[in-house]
């Protein structure tokens, strides 16, 4: 049998829970985002073309994974901990997962503000997450994994570009009509900074950790999806 394109493309545990989405009505397996997600895969994958996609979001999470590394192992108490990332392969998906090390399965989400982390939460309720983590047991055959939000302070270069965003449009309210824009910007500096970084808040509270356990039933949903995605792969590289 011939090779077909869709031989060579892997999908990354964090697309997963993008793929996974179904359409509207029982009978349209593929949602937007689903086949968004495979377009993209054709379009890297046939022409070189990447989808960067950039948001202040993304820009802390990156920023500040090392930081939050640090607090989840702290918080769990693991020692001589390996840091360096390599990325693994089966024959349907690939991911790199923040700490794989020995036994120790974990990925860290740097929550942007206060109000997104989760205070209250008890389980996991991302389930973009879920299908990240179980792709990720797959990959590496660890049966329990760990999903931890920290919330980390942002860097002074974040705390800045909000700063310079906020300053402009905080001149034009009468109130700051008699200032200078020295005096605003130095307000608008402490007012960023209380809302970016949390002095206040113990080290501990910080760090929100989910136990995942490897569930084969979500496993088995999620090679058939890449069976089936990889015949809608074929499809799209036809087409484009």
């Amino acid at each position: 049998m011939a090779n077909k394109p869709s031989d060579n493309w892997y999908v990354r545990a964090s697309s997963m829970g993008a793929l996974m989405t179904g359409g509207r009505g029982k009978d349209n397996p593929w949602g937007a985002t689903a086949l968004t997600t495979i377009q993209d895969a054709v379009l890297r994958n046939k022409y070189g073309l990447e989808n960067k996609v950039y948001s202040k979001y993304m820009d802390k999470g990156i920023m500040n994974e090392p930081q939050a590394l640090q607090m989840l192992i702290k918080k769990m108490g693991w020692t001589n901990i390996d840091l360096g990332k390599s990325r693994l392969f089966n024959d349907y998906v690939t991911g790199e997962p923040d700490l794989h090390h020995d036994f120790i399965l974990a990925d860290v989400k740097c929550s942007f503000s206060a109000s997104t982390f989760p205070w209250l939460d008890t389980e996991l309720k991302n389930k973009d997450y879920i299908y990240q983590m179980q792709t990720y047991m797959w990959l590496s055959g660890i049966k329990t994994s760990y999903l931890a939000y920290c919330l980390t302070d942002a860097p002074e270069s974040m705390i800045m570009e909000e700063v310079q965003r906020r300053v402009y449009k905080e001149m034009s309210y009468p109130d700051n009509k008699s200032k200078s824009m020295d005096e605003v910007e130095s307000e608008v500096y402490i007012s960023v900074k209380k809302e970016m970084t949390y002095p206040g808040v113990l080290a501990e509270k910080r760090c929100k950790v989910f136990e995942v356990e490897y569930d084969e039933e979500i496993v088995e949903k999620i090679r058939l999806r890449v069976v089936e995605a990889r015949e809608k792969y074929d499809e799209i590289y036809n087409v484009i």
